[in-house]
């Protein structure tokens, strides 16, 4: 009997012995598949955080360029726009102006303000019966050397709208430039009371253009179209400048209609080579030819 209750413990031992090493067995099965779902949950997170941090970067990496390119852009000297030093004002239709303010981007600090124009991509559009840049700064202060150099399309060549300036037809003062239903007219005063202007026919301005003048007082105007001098007039006597802000699309009651890329203000007069320069330079921002 004792024998027998013996051989059942025994037996009851072994199956016990049995039955553990069977859990255990299937403990084990169960981690080593535990383990190898988490390595492969883990493999493909790590695989979509890199996946991710690959693309942040290239986005990244195309944001700063963007940044950087539009950072060369507003900046003559990184431009090589030619006489950095001799730029009284810069402004430029890559900056969208904020809060109507329009940044001069020569650093002389002659932000000008906006009024009715629209901002479209690269460039500012004017409707030619409200639409204006007034740059606060007063055309006495640009001295009798002056070149303007300017990217512009103009859309309405009917007499009568104005590109910039402030004209005194009265006390005869001022310079100015406007479209005659043929081209437009560049012109200033001179302190003799003469009216200097040049002609520019309309089939040299007919699409996006940059156009420089350049006066000299006691010497005369010039304009050159995408760096050919397409017309001048000799002057004896200097500038007879308006004692009043130097204003962009509008004159009096007269408007520009049209679209306005860039504006540079020189306080010297340029050379061709310089002008060429700021032509290759423009062309390769807003694509003139």
């Amino acid at each position: 009997m004792v024998y027998f209750l013996i051989k059942i413990n025994n037996d009851l031992a072994n199956e016990n012995k049995l039955l553990y090493n069977c859990i255990k067995i299937r403990r084990a099965g169960m981690k080593e598949k535990g383990f190898i779902s988490s390595a492969l949950l883990y493999g493909m997170l790590a695989l979509f955080l890199v996946i991710m941090m690959s693309t942040l970067a290239i986005l990244g990496n195309r944001k700063l360029s963007m940044d950087k390119l539009k950072e060369n852009a507003l900046t003559n000297v990184e431009t090589g726009y030619a006489r950095a030093d001799k730029i009284f004002a810069i402004y430029d239709g890559l900056q969208q102006p904020y809060n109507n303010v329009w940044k001069d981007q020569s650093g002389n600090k002659h932000d000008a303000t906006t009024a009715a124009v629209t901002y479209n991509t690269n460039h500012l559009v004017f409707d030619g019966a409200n639409a204006f840049v007034n740059t606060h700064f007063s055309q006495t202060e640009l001295g009798q050397n002056v070149t303007l150099s300017t990217v512009f399309k103009i859309t309405d060549f009917t007499a009568g709208y104005n590109l910039w300036g402030t004209y005194d037809t009265v006390n005869k003062q001022g310079f100015t430039a406007y479209t005659t239903g043929s081209g437009i007219n560049v012109c200033y005063y001179t302190v003799n009371g003469a009216e200097i202007c040049a002609a520019v026919p309309q089939a040299n301005i007919s699409g996006t253009s940059q156009i420089t003048v350049i006066m000299k007082g006691n010497v005369g105007i010039f304009v050159y179209v995408n760096g050919i001098r397409v017309g001048e007039k000799n002057a004896t006597g200097n500038i007879n400048y308006l004692d009043d802000d130097f204003v962009i699309g509008r004159s009096g009651i007269n408007f520009f209609k049209g679209e306005l890329y860039n504006f540079i203000i020189y306080t010297t007069d340029i050379p061709e080579e310089d002008i060429n320069t700021n032509l290759e330079i423009d062309n390769a921002k807003y694509q003139i030819y």
